[in-house]
């Protein structure tokens, strides 16, 4: 992967996937448009105006503690971890993306409780920005836009699919 730092920007997508997962706990899967995050980070560490896979990777430490203030889920009002974070690159036409996947932990709470997230990132750099979310957790899907105007969502049963994106845009 190579590629200039300074890049063009026009408004942003990031895609969010929940589903579930053979180990009990949810698996989250984050496409954040790259160049979004190196207009907050650094990864040109050498300075040549290429980015590379290993310039990347060697800023996971500064860039994972950013994700993880910028998604963050709530279950019964305790705030849930995401872990054992994965790194990969993801296409999406002619745009790379970080791809991000993760074990979605809630210590304290009951597996059956109430799951909320909101989502923050890039919103502060881009007002256009928007979460995709789609999501799959006990056989009910959801799906939703987030935008600095509606950064949270709730995963309940009773309220899902085209209808529930319908009710959630114009409520």
């Amino acid at each position: 992967m190579s590629g200039s730092v300074a890049w063009s920007h026009s408004s942003s997508t990031t895609f969010i996937e929940v589903s579930e997962s053979g180990k009990g706990l949810p698996t989250v899967r984050l496409d954040i448009p790259l160049r979004d995050i190196a207009l907050r980070f650094d990864f040109d560490r050498n300075g040549d105006g290429a980015v590379t896979w290993s310039e990347v990777k060697a800023q996971k430490a500064v860039v994972t503690p950013w994700i993880n203030l910028g998604v963050r889920f709530q279950r019964e009002g305790q705030l849930c971890a995401l872990t054992d974070k994965n790194w990969a690159t993801a296409n999406y036409g002619e745009e790379v993306y970080l791809s991000v996947v993760s074990q979605l932990n809630c210590p304290n709470a009951t597996t059956d409780g109430s799951l909320a997230l909101r989502y923050s990132l890039i919103f502060d750099q881009d007002a256009l920005h928007r979460g995709l979310l789609k999501a799959s957790l006990d056989g009910t899907s959801h799906s939703a836009i987030l935008s600095p105007d509606r950064p949270d969502y709730r995963f309940d049963a009773s309220a899902s699919g085209f209808f529930s994106v319908l009710q959630w845009l114009f409520y």
